[in-house]
């Protein structure tokens, strides 16, 4: 009797041991991609300062402010459930589209020198 409850104590504990380890990788994944929004957000301020334009690239800043936000709920979401294993984790919300990568869709501007010409006519 007392084996069979030592036992089932162990496979309890195990198995709160491995929730709590799944969802401590989920909360990882989920602080990756909002770190690498903010960072996206971060070039885009900036470029956006370079150009002396505040409005460019208004939709993809929309998008990563979005994915930022979502990332966010979501690391929190499954930190808290890293935490508490025994708790039961409601279902995912559905993501939000996932941004642009970064200079897609973006023409390239070619400033040209005076003292060099275009970049084609370069020896």
């Amino acid at each position: 009797m007392i084996a069979v409850a030592l036992a089932a104590l162990m496979a309890g504990g195990y198995t709160l041991w491995h929730r709590s380890t799944v969802f401590a990788a989920k909360a990882r994944e989920h602080l990756d991609r909002r770190f690498e929004h903010q960072t996206n957000l971060l070039d885009i301020t900036y470029t956006r300062r370079w150009l002396r334009d505040p409005n460019a690239f208004e939709a993809e800043r929309v998008m990563l402010e979005r994915s930022k936000q979502y990332e966010d709920g979501m690391y929190h979401k499954y930190r808290r459930a890293m935490f508490f294993p025994w708790l039961p984790v409601d279902l995912d919300s559905v993501a939000p589209p996932e941004p642009p990568e970064p200079g897609r869709g973006v023409k390239v501007l070619h400033i040209v020198h005076p003292g060099l010409g275009a970049p084609d006519s370069r020896p």
